[in-house]
């Protein structure tokens, strides 16, 4: 089994989400590393799921914290490979390392902050994760997309839908695509209807 783009999930707290997942071929698990946020892993529970998969690449995501700080942080995670930030200062100290960089950024201000910041992106490869529910129909978003494409690997994380999937894969020059984890209804159970039918719609066929 396989799946025709790259998929990250965000923000897993449980292992049936990556279990599940994982089975699907999904490129990248994320897990929430930031003590204050909603969906925080901690590290015994991070090693109690990862051991529990293998085969598939798992991403720190971080909100605010400095780079020093996510070093320590990561010391306690072994098995990251990626790391999601939503500063890309703060990311950019991760250039040229170990690690695949995400910066998940909201489309409607990721030119306007670009435009503010001068950083040197020459020979860094970082992979854009745009957090956007703006009209797709509007023109100035596929526009923007594919301007932000020449320099950037795009990961469409806004609202996704079964019937939605092909028009956007058609239609943007995505490298990829972003799904939210879920909640269990109780331990080991799962609604995953909405998500299986994105991805086996993502199914390449025996």
């Amino acid at each position: 089994m396989a799946l025709r783009t790259f998929v990250k999930i965000n923000s897993i707290t449980h292992l049936t989400d990556a279990r599940y997942c994982a089975g699907m071929d999904v490129s990248v698990l994320g897990f929430s590393l930031e003590t204050g946020s909603s969906n925080y892993v901690a590290p015994s529970q991070f090693q109690e799921i990862s051991g529990w998969i293998s085969g598939i690449e798992l991403c720190g995501e971080f909100n605010a914290l400095s780079s020093s700080e996510i070093r320590e942080i990561l010391s306690q995670y072994p098995g990251i490979t990626w790391i999601q930030h939503d500063d890309l200062s703060s990311l950019l100290e991760f250039a040229n390392q170990e690690y695949e960089l995400i910066w998940k950024v909201d489309l409607d201000s990721v030119e306007q902050y670009l435009s503010r910041n001068t950083q040197n992106l020459d020979g860094i490869q970082i992979h854009l994760l745009l957090t956007n529910d703006s009209n797709l129909s509007d023109k100035s978003i596929p526009s923007t997309i594919s301007d932000l494409a020449q320099n950037f690997k795009i990961i469409y994380g806004g609202t996704i839908t079964p019937d939605s999937v092909e028009t956007l894969l058609s239609s943007l020059p995505l490298s990829g695509l972003a799904l939210d984890g879920g909640e269990e209804i109780k331990p080991g159970l799962r609604d995953f209807d909405q998500m299986a039918d994105i991805l086996e719609s993502l199914e390449i066929e025996d």
